[in-house]
């Protein structure tokens, strides 16, 4: 198998499938929203690009962590990767979890989206975040993966906080609810009704050019089919 990471997509054998965090990155909450203006769009975007490369490099040293393999940081390593992969070892430590796989890369050749999970044991899918608090919206990020690895023991997702500035852990495990697939889809139907053309110049003339249609729906109508929005106060309480 052939595989080619970007941005927002994975090339797998030739064909394009949208990242599941993708769709989830489209939509800003209002709160980010606020804080981008008042840093303005270039301090934001270098500030996220800061973020986005401690937690890459966090799921790095983790993941060797786990496969008992080398590591070490570097001076180019910011100081908050430290706090964070020392975070990681005390909670391997204090929790003991048996971890049966690392880093897969997993796909839905209908859908055609694909995902790469952090961590897995027998019955959980957990995904590592470097962030001062839980999002919602990693829960229907784990959600995702859930429905893409087809495993018949997962029953829970959780989520690995390891935050940057105390270098405390917080590690919460619920329930996997289909409910929270739906939701994902119906974020995945807007985001590619959304994306769904693109502007190409070509020789003077601007055309419209159809960037995804990965199912029939899509060839047909241009989107992938809603499903229905789920009550989230009755997950209120466990999220």
């Amino acid at each position: 198998m052939k595989v080619k990471t970007y941005s927002n997509h994975y090339n797998i054998d030739g064909t394009k499938y949208d990242r599941v965090t993708g769709a989830l990155g489209y939509f800003t909450p209002k709160p980010l929203v606020k804080w981008m203006m008042k840093k303005g769009s270039a301090e934001a975007e270098e500030i996220s690009k800061l973020a986005r490369t401690i937690g890459k490099r966090v799921d790095k040293i983790a993941t060797a962590i786990v496969l008992n393999k080398s590591w070490k940081l570097t001076d180019k390593d910011h100081p908050a990767v430290n706090t964070c992969v020392e975070a990681f070892k005390r909670w391997m430590s204090e929790e003991q979890i048996v971890i049966t796989d690392t880093q897969i890369l997993c796909y839905d050749t209908d859908i055609r989206i694909a995902g790469t999970r952090d961590l897995s044991t027998v019955d959980t899918i957990i995904d590592i975040k470097c962030s001062n608090r839980i999002n919602l919206s990693y829960w229907l990020q784990l959600a995702a993966y859930h429905h893409l690895a087809k495993l018949p023991n997962l029953t829970h997702i959780a989520v690995l906080r390891l935050d940057k500035l105390t270098g405390d852990y917080e590690y919460v495990r619920i329930p996997y609810n289909p409910l929270l697939w739906q939701q994902y889809l119906t974020l995945l139907s807007y985001y590619r009704y959304s994306n769904i053309y693109v502007n190409k110049d070509k020789g003077g003339e601007t055309r419209e050019v159809f960037n995804v249609a990965n199912t029939e729906f899509e060839r047909k109508f241009g989107v992938y089919a809603p499903a229905p929005t789920p009550n989230w106060t009755k997950f209120h309480d466990e999220i």
